[in-house]
Formats: structure tokens, sequence, C-alpha cells
């Protein structure tokens, strides 16, 4: 090709080096590389292809247990191997119009998901809802029978999965009574049971008094019956906000929506107190990942890390927020290294990082290989016959956060090293947008 020249490269390859002029690479960096990997002891690998294995107009795809889940239009997918054929099926359907991207944390037999406008979770191959809207308030009327004495009493409302899990009551009713009174409630829109709670007379706490199938009606409560001795535990409770990242974290869900972080009550991963259990930053949340000893949390300008297990105000080992970087995380492209180890790799404003425990935040290419950062991509870890690698999309700078995926920067960062790959524009990695209408798996 005219215009190109022979480049003798050593045996021990040092990987991409753009900080320093081509002159002094001296044979230990190279400037550029293109469809090669640079393995361990810096040795040049042909970069093995890849294979369509679905057509579609595809985004957020997410890998677990065996098991594919990606975004198609409104549709929420998945998609399985069965010898060499692979299979789709459809879990969801009417989701809003849009690019954005899905978040996924599986914790135990579910997947809870959600994308900035839309929650749900993935449970026995099923899509369903995250949480349970409370019932309304209910209304209580007097009765002409009964044995309650004259004073201030209190009623509320929740509704019960056939798993057992309880929502949250919107609030409870005061009112005075003597003799008995009605509650009168309202059916959900799911298949659930209704449980009424009463209080004894000038008490504060409810107790279940009766549970019922799921349709409207009244019910009775004139002081005899079995004795009230299950509170009521979820007064106030609701199912997540909708948010644009979902961790996992020691017992509790974690939901970062906008510059809020909200987590869930202890190891009630569908319940959720706004008023109460959240953490404000300065700016849109853009990286949440989980360590063993701690969180680290991104925005566009900062890194914190939020050092302890439970949150503030609960319990022992609270978090303490201490200053991780003074650089922001680009949304979409942290990725955990070997399943379930405490080392998260992401793109900064400033290069490649990863995270571990005890705050440690590494910044593997500053001063060596230099990139524009894009506003929002994704990114992958894998091994490959001895080597890891860290892959990562970007939008191009400057473009629209959720919609600018026509333009992308595509990369393959063999660890520590860093590399391009030519004519991947329509490879789908996890959580990445596909250009032409497929996507397919690296090999």
């Amino acid at each position: 090709m005219k215009g190109s020249a022979l480049v003798e490269i050593g045996s021990g390859v040092g990987g991409i080096n753009n900080f320093l002029p081509r002159q002094e690479l001296g044979g230990k960096y190279i400037a550029d590389c293109r469809n090669f990997d640079i393995d361990n002891s810096g040795a040049l690998r042909s970069r093995k292809g890849y294979r369509r294995v679905y057509a579609g107009d595809c985004h957020s795809l997410f890998c677990h247990h065996g098991i594919s889940y990606f975004r198609e239009a409104d549709t929420l997918k998945s998609l399985i191997k069965t010898g060499n054929v692979f299979i789709t099926a459809t879990l969801r359907t009417g989701i809003p119009a849009g690019r954005r991207q899905m978040w996924y944390a599986p914790v135990n037999d579910c997947i809870y998901y959600s994308d900035g406008v839309v929650t749900g979770v993935i449970q026995d191959g099923k899509s369903r809802a995250w949480g349970i809207i409370p019932p309304p308030l209910p209304v209580v009327r007097s009765a002409p029978v009964g044995s309650l004495k004259q004073g201030t009493y209190q009623a509320a409302i929740t509704y019960q999965r056939n798993d057992g899990y309880e929502s949250g009551a919107m609030g409870v009713v005061r009112f005075e009574a003597s003799g008995g009174f009605y509650v009168d409630y309202e059916a959900s829109a799911n298949p659930v049971s209704i449980n009424i709670y009463i209080s004894t007379r000038g008490a504060d706490t409810l107790y279940l008094a009766h549970s019922t199938s799921n349709v409207s009606g009244s019910y009775l409560y004139d002081g005899t019956g079995a004795a009230l001795s299950v509170p009521l535990n979820t007064l106030f409770e609701q199912p997540p906000a909708a948010g644009q990242l979902v961790e996992y974290f020691y017992g509790y869900m974690l939901v970062a929506s906008g510059n809020c972080l909200f987590y869930s009550e202890p190891y009630r991963y569908e319940s959720f107190k706004y008023e109460s259990n959240f953490m404000v930053f300065d700016g849109r949340i853009t990286l949440l990942c989980a360590v063993k000893d701690g969180l680290f949390v991104g925005t566009d300008t900062d890194i914190y890390f939020l050092q302890g297990t439970n949150p503030p105000g609960v319990g022992e080992a609270q978090m303490m927020r201490l200053n991780a970087a003074g650089y922001g995380a680009v949304y979409g492209t942290q990725f955990r290294g070997k399943p379930y180890a405490d080392v998260v790799y992401f793109l900064s404003r400033r290069g490649l990082c990863r995270v571990l425990t005890g705050g440690q935040l590494e910044n593997l290419t500053d001063g060596v290989v230099y990139f524009d950062a894009g506003d929002s991509g994704t990114g992958y870890y894998r091994e490959q016959g001895g080597i890891e690698q860290y892959l990562v999309s970007m939008t191009k700078p400057h473009e629209e956060e959720w919609d600018a995926y026509e333009q992308r920067i595509d990369m393959a960062l063999t660890l520590p090293s860093i590399y391009t790959l030519d004519n991947v524009a329509h490879v789908s990695l996890p959580r990445l947008k596909v250009e032409e209408g497929w996507f397919g798996i690296l090999e």
C-alpha cells in the first residue's frame, strides 16, 4: 500500500504509547495496533473473528449463567444456546421508546433491571414487576355493632404476593370509633391478597387483623376474634424508582436515579423508603460498583469511595464518603473483572481505571495512552488464551448521552496495554448498541 512502511517490533511489546514521539518508541511500544492481541509476554496474536447469532436492532446485552438478555425496540428478550442453535424468548413488551441503556443486577435467582424509565425483575424465565405499588388508603365507616371502647384507632392496608412478599402501606387512617367500624379496601390489578391492619385504642402500632382475597370489599372489626399480634412492618415502603444504574451490596439493592443513590430496606430488595433511604451527589451518577469493603460512586466530575458496609445511620460499619479521584467516570463502561472478583474496570475522563478493595483506584493508561473519552459507552471484560482484556465502545465526545450511538470509538485493552479494532462497528459487546441490525459474539 502506498505510503505504508514496515516497522520492526521487538518480542516484548509493551502495548500502545501515543504520548511519546514515534522515533522514541524504541521497539518497546507501538503507536497503533489494529486487529491484533498483545499477550502477557508482549507477543502479537491475530485477533479472532466473530459470527452472527441474531438479526435485529438490539442493545443492552447482558449475560448471566449461560443466558443472554437484550433489548430490541420496545421489547426485552432472552437468548440461549441449545446445541448449535440460538433461541430467543420475549420477556417483556411495551417498554417506552428510546435507546436508554438497560442495567442489570443479579441476586440469588433474580435479575433486577432498570433503564431509567422502567424497572423489573427476571425470575424463572419471566419478567415481573419489581415491587408492589401500595394500595390506596382505606375508607373507614362506623358500624352499629361491636364491643370497642370509645377512642382513637388506626387502620392501614397492604398487598401481598403469593411468594409472601408484602407491599408497603401508603399511610394510616386515624379515626374515632366505638362499638365497631368497617374498613373499605380496593383490589389490586396484580394477583395478590389483601391485608388489613388495625391498632388498639390509643396505640401507635398496627397489627394484622384480617387477610382476604384480591376482591374489593369491606371488613368489619368489632373487637372480637383472634388477638392482634403481627405488627405492620412495611409502613411507607415503596417499589424502587427507575434508575440508570443498579447494584447489590451486602443485603441492599441500590438504584442510582439522577444524582440520588437510593437503597432498599435490608434484605428486602423490592422495598424502598424515599424519605430516608438515599444519598445525594453533586452530579448525575455515572459509576456504581461494589467491592468487599465499600462502594465506588462516580459522577461526570468526581469519583468517591463509600467506605463501610452499611448506609449512613444504619448499624455498625456505616459508610464514610472519601474522595477517590478528581475526575469523572464514563457512564456504562464499568465491568467486573474475573467473575465476582473485587476488581472493576471502567473508563474515566483520564483513561482506563480499575478499583479494588480498600478504596484503591488505579489509572492504568495515564501518561501512556491518550484518547477522548465519550459521554457514555459499554465495557466488557474477558479472558482469552491467557490474556486478560477489557473491551470498550464509546459514543464520541459531546454527543447526546442516550441516543448518540451512531458514531462510536471501539477499542480493546489488553490489561494494561491498549489497541484498536478494525471493522467492529456492527459488533455488540455486552450492554452495547448494534449498528447494522445484528449483533455478534466475539470468539
